[in-house]
């Protein structure tokens, strides 16, 4: 992967991302992190695409009956668990944040592989900050088709 562009700070970051996937104006996203922080970075970034992304779902580490479907009320989001996990499969974009990659997680690259192969994302973007999927190995054993990573101060988007 090489870089494709570069800004700086969280608005450049989460910008990035809904240019990304305003491209493609996806029904259905699923992400897939760390519980705490990725989940609180997903709600981020899916209000940032609520306009156009009808279906949106959080994975804690890859722990799929653990997953959480967003509804958007007039204050933001709230979660309830799914029922059928089976509304997971064939999402237009898997959103894996670099928490899953850091010591904190016990999820590792295969696991993430062996839920790919179950949910069979059309897309897989990462997102991460500090460079953590790149560090961690990740960035190798994932096939990203871009990885996001904001360190903040600038942001670098990498694509294919």
């Amino acid at each position: 992967m090489k870089v494709s562009e570069s800004g700086k700070c969280l608005s450049y970051f989460v910008e990035s991302f809904k240019s990304e996937l305003q491209l493609k104006k996806p029904e259905k996203i699923v992400y897939m992190g760390s519980k705490g922080v990725c989940f609180s970075m997903a709600q981020l970034f899916g209000y940032s695409v609520r306009d156009f992304v009808k279906n949106q779902y959080f994975i804690p580490e890859t722990e799929i009956n653990k997953s959480v479907e967003y509804e958007l009320t007039d204050i933001g989001y709230r979660f309830f668990g799914i029922s059928n996990i089976k509304k997971l499969n064939n999402p237009d974009y898997l959103i894996i944040m670099g928490g899953i990659a850091t010591k904190h997680s016990n999820s590792t690259p295969e696991d993430a592989r062996l839920l790919i192969k179950k949910i069979v994302p059309e897309k897989i973007v990462g997102i991460s900050i500090c460079n953590v999927l790149k560090t961690s190995g990740w960035a190798e054993k994932i096939d990203f088709d871009i990885i996001i990573d904001g360190t903040l101060d600038p942001v670098t988007v990498y694509k294919k």
